[in-house]
């Protein structure tokens, strides 16, 4: 057995009791390679050596100390059992429900026949870092976690979250970003001008640039009519729009400038009646008062020119000057 070289608390003691073991501390052990939850209890494997580094073996009273501070003084658990050891000088031995909540530094001090043999600083590591379930408290990452192809699940994420990407947004709760203001399924923001392609907002209240040589931009109605209205607060001013005919009409509902496109030609329609006012076919001939001009210039209807000179050439010629 090892001869007693001190008593616990003598500042000589470390120098005294040189003692070299292999200690391999299992927190929480468990031998299934599982994730299952972490047992409240410590696997310690000991070799025991006398002061020149020998193996020694035979019974020993042992004493497995738990402490806040490194020189074992504030103990939080400790257990004190006689154990033999083995042909190598080694004993295998759990410390049952340490009750530890891991949340500070902690050390085991270990005693052999009223000896302090060493400390050893110990943590909760093995199965923790694959568990199904860990609760984490006040962890401060100080660089990227990479989480690969997995997923964080939460229910709050305080932040700015300026540099968030690839974000779902159907998931999200609006009515809790300040940005914005969330009515049922509309979504409004009451100042400020909307940019796309460029950075300057001077430009007007919503501002599409490109450089492309396609559409710029695109307004799709699965209705057959469809109107751009220009509005003073709720009254409409004037609009722009189409219809199911191909039809192109422009300024209010009252008083409508309608440009027809047809395979024929292009017929203009001026106000609320519906009829043509002038009709310029696929040749060339341009109808007033008629949708079927016969001639460069048709007019059905009297007209009145007023001038000092008047031209008709062919064989009607008449000239007034």
């Amino acid at each position: 057995m090892a001869k007693k070289r001190g008593v616990i608390g003598c500042p000589k003691l470390n120098k005294i009791n040189l003692v070299f073991f292999v200690f391999f501390v299992i927190v929480f052990g468990t031998f299934f390679v599982s994730a299952a939850s972490i047992l409240d209890q410590l696997h310690l494997n000991i070799q025991t050596t006398d002061i020149s580094g020998n193996v020694v073996t035979g019974t020993f009273s042992f004493v497995f100390n738990i402490s806040t501070t490194s020189d074992c003084l504030n103990v939080v658990y400790s257990n004190s059992t006689s154990l033999t050891t083995d042909s190598r000088g080694i004993i295998s031995y759990y410390l049952q429900n340490t009750d530890l909540s891991y949340d500070s530094q902690y050390y085991l001090c270990y005693y052999r026949n009223g000896v302090l043999i060493d400390n050893a600083k110990i943590a909760r590591t093995p199965y923790s870092f694959t568990a199904q379930n860990t609760t984490l408290s006040g962890m401060s990452i100080d660089t990227n976690l990479n989480m690969g192809s997995y997923n964080a699940t939460a229910t709050y994420y305080f932040g700015s979250g300026k540099y968030l990407t690839d974000i779902d947004t159907s998931a999200l709760n609006l009515s809790q970003i300040n940005y914005w203001t969330k009515s049922g399924n509309d979504l409004y923001y009451n100042s400020g001008n909307v940019v796309i392609g460029t950075t300057n907002t001077s430009l007007g209240k919503l501002v599409v640039s490109a450089t492309t040589s396609n559409d710029l931009l695109t307004l799709q109605n699965t209705n057959a009519y469809g109107w751009l209205s220009f509005r003073e607060s709720s009254t409409v001013r004037t609009y722009f729009g189409y219809d199911g005919g191909g039809n192109i009409a422009t300024n209010t509902l009252a008083g409508s400038t309608v440009l027809r496109a047809l395979t024929t030609g292009l017929h203009l329609i001026v106000g609320s009646d519906a009829i043509n006012g002038m009709t310029i076919l696929n040749g060339g001939n341009v109808g007033i008062g008629t949708t079927a001009p016969n001639y460069t210039l048709d007019v059905n209807g009297n007209f009145s020119i007023k001038t000092t000179s008047f031209l008709i050439g062919g064989n009607g010629d008449v000239n007034v000057y």
